[in-house]
């Protein structure tokens, strides 16, 4: 399993959030990427699970007093959860969530793309 580029971006409610994801060598590997937002950065692990039908990111951070910082550890924590895979296309992925920790039983979608940024 490689995963599908390398930085991605997406839009949300905040504003641009770019995830940095790290290849993963199968679904059963957990690895690790960055969160970045506004001059902030959060690590997070994720991993592919069910044979690539859901999708798990978990923040590994924690606030600093640094509000770039804070605002990406934040946002991360409150995205972090577990998503059902959508869309997998090879150079397109969308994930969806009702169970995110800071949106629980409001959906939330991820799009991502192969190594550029799409606005």
């Amino acid at each position: 399993m490689v995963c599908p580029g390398t930085i991605r971006e997406w839009r949300n409610l905040s504003g641009t959030s770019q995830l940095g994801f790290i290849r993963q060598r199968s679904y059963e590997e957990s690895c690790t990427g960055d969160w970045e937002i506004h001059g902030g950065k959060s690590s997070f692990v994720w991993q592919f699970q069910e044979s690539a039908k859901k999708f798990e990111i978990s923040n590994q951070s924690l606030t600093t007093g640094s509000h770039s910082t804070d605002e990406a550890v934040i946002q991360c924590q409150q995205f972090s959860g577990v998503y059902d895979v959508a869309e997998s296309e090879k150079d397109e992925m969308e994930f969806t969530s009702t169970k995110t920790l800071g949106f629980l039983g409001k959906k939330v979608v991820i799009k991502i793309t192969r190594g550029g940024h799409r606005h």
